[in-house]
């Protein structure tokens, strides 16, 4: 056998080797004794006879310090030859059978086929996986609980997405398991044939909106759940609101129609027109005052416009100056300690007003001979106003709701007064549309001290500005 005479022994000896002729079984698989226990793995002789085609003669690499090499050669198509050190007893070793399958041209075609088929079926299954993760990614982040679950009897859980179970809760297995009872009642009516089912129910101190219906296969039952909470307090809010201002609008209208008719019968009584004319006049101003109050509060929660930069001590002592006025009128003092060169970013009228009504406010619930510090000053990055009283003071019960909208603590007085119920609103709205907050302390008998804070305005804000 040329080329095979003298493979190297341990030490370098020509070895005497001998050679046999092995047909190929139908198969194509070759069965028989490896050499020695530290051949390489028979998945690497067919990767390098793959990769050489049907090649003179491949070395296989065995125990070379004991038996040299091993070499099989193809001698003519459908057989191969094996060669091997002479006297090399191969059964003696103790070495695994191995089995290898020849790259005979049949097999190699069909095997080449079969592989594509496997690239192809895994090229598909990727993008099988691929579009269930995004699937699941864009369920997963959606605000609405999704679930599926199979018809009866079984009525298991086929998936569920995160928000169901922040929104449900869970675990569920089936329909069985779903609370409240109205959902799965619901739930199993549209599994047994009913197309649809809309309800809502209660989950702890959540209001959750769910709609029912039939999909494929036929019997399954898809199932959309809301937290519509959020969307319940602002329908409660908004009914409230339209209430108390139509009440609101409708007691200074009725109160004007009535001295009007009360006018016509005091035609001839000079100083009951005057009275008459002066109580109209007061409720055609609180009307106004209301209707103004109405529309800045509106402006306030929809867009309340740019910011500029603004002088704070400035705009509070021209508010102190206006109402000092009303202030000597109602019998009280008003001092104020302003900072200088307290810049922000804001509204000069939208400030101006908040400024106002805390002063009207502590006005209006302080009693004669009694006083109202103003002050305004740089803490850090913040701009504190105070507007402290030694008024009647606000029940600790009633402080949470000073700032809601019509919320009066004193009905009776404010409306005597002239309130409108919204002057401490139109106080928070401003504070928070610039980034700002306000908060207020009380102690009923001895007063009050509302604190707004304000970020100042920065170098970066300055010039934005």
């Amino acid at each position: 056998m040329a080329g095979f005479g003298a493979l190297g022994g341990a030490l370098g000896e020509p070895v005497e080797v001998a050679e046999a002729l092995h047909p190929v079984p139908a198969d194509g698989i070759v069965r028989g004794k490896i050499l020695d226990q530290c051949l390489q793995p028979a998945r690497d002789l067919i990767g390098e006879l793959r990769g050489r085609g049907p090649p003179e003669c491949v070395d296989i690499p065995s125990c070379r310090s004991r038996h040299g090499a091993s070499v099989v050669r193809f001698s003519e198509p459908g057989s191969f030859t094996s060669s091997y050190p002479k006297g090399c007893d191969k059964v003696s070793h103790g070495c695994p059978s191995t089995a290898y399958r020849l790259p005979v041209p049949e097999l190699v075609e069909r095997q080449a086929a079969t592989e594509q088929t496997v690239a192809l079926l895994r090229a598909e299954l990727a993008a099988w996986r691929s579009a269930v993760a995004d699937r699941e990614a864009m369920l997963a982040t959606m605000p609405v609980g999704l679930a599926l679950f199979e018809g009866q009897p079984r009525g298991w859980l086929r998936y569920a997405n995160t928000a169901w179970v922040d929104i449900v809760g869970g675990p569920q297995r089936g329909i069985a398991d779903l609370q409240p009872p109205q959902l799965r009642e619901a739930v199993v009516r549209v599994a047994a044939g009913e197309p649809q089912a809309e309800i809502t129910f209660q989950v702890g101190d959540a209001v959750v909106e769910a709609e029912i219906t039939v999909t494929e296969p036929m019997g399954s039952a898809l199932v959309v759940v809301r937290d519509v909470t959020a969307a319940r307090r602002t329908e409660e809010l908004r009914r409230d609101f339209v209430a108390n201002a139509s009440h609101e609008l409708k007691t200074p209208v009725a109160s004007i129609l009535g001295l009007a008719s009360a006018l016509e019968i005091a035609v001839d009584d000079p100083e009951a027109t005057r009275r008459f004319v002066s109580m109209v006049g007061r409720e055609a101003q609180r009307l106004s005052a209301l209707v103004t109050d109405l529309l800045d509060l509106s402006r306030l929660e929809s867009d309340a416009g740019p910011l500029h930069r603004l002088e704070l001590g400035q705009l509070v002592d021209e508010r102190c100056e206006k109402l000092h006025v009303d202030a000597h009128a109602a019998g009280v003092t008003l001092t104020s300690d302003v900072a200088d060169g307290i810049q922000i970013m804001g509204r000069s009228w939208d400030i101006g007003q908040m400024v106002e009504n805390l002063l009207t406010n502590a006005i209006r619930y302080t009693p004669s001979g009694g006083r109202i510090s103003v002050t305004v000053a740089q803490r850090g990055t913040t701009a504190v106003i105070q507007v402290v009283d030694t008024g009647i003071g606000i029940p600790r019960d009633d402080i949470p709701r000073v700032f809601e909208r019509f919320y009066r603590v004193d009905l009776a007085r404010d409306r005597a007064t002239g309130g409108t119920g919204l002057g401490l609103a139109i106080v928070r709205h401003v504070a928070e549309t610039h980034g700002g907050q306000v908060a207020v302390a009380s102690t009923p008998g001895r007063g009050s001290r509302f604190t707004v804070s304000l970020p100042v305005c920065t170098e970066e804000c300055a010039g934005a500005a």
